[in-house]
């Protein structure tokens, strides 16, 4: 994804489905792809900003963070499974995210 703003994305789609510029203009205008403008023009049911979102906020994703440096500190080898497990148990203990149907976070796993 291009580095521009939510806001930035609206504008250029309402000035170019307001007829003030092209979608090229637009794309040059506010740094984003012409592709990506046409797209949500042709079909305003698309989310803008719509992105997926994320199962922790940044605190908690600092203190999970601080929990795995602190095990590999103390020696604990930390493979992929290890990290897995440890992650889908914090994730399920700090939210009820549906999204938690995964091979990873179901009970015996």
């Amino acid at each position: 994804r291009g580095l521009y703003s939510k806001e930035s994305l609206m504008e250029a789609v309402r000035a170019v489905m307001d007829g003030e510029m092209t979608s090229v203009e637009a794309s040059v205008k506010y740094h984003i792809p012409s592709s990506t403008i046409r797209m949500h023009v042709n079909n305003p049911s698309l989310n803008i900003g719509g992105g997926r979102r994320f199962y922790l906020s940044l605190k908690q994703e600092g203190y999970l963070v601080d929990v795995l440096l602190s095990l590999e500190s103390m020696g604990v080898r930390l493979t992929k499974g290890v990290v897995q497990k440890i992650a889908g148990e914090y994730i399920q203990l700090v939210t009820n995210d549906p999204r938690l149907e995964s091979k990873y976070l179901k009970s015996g796993a």
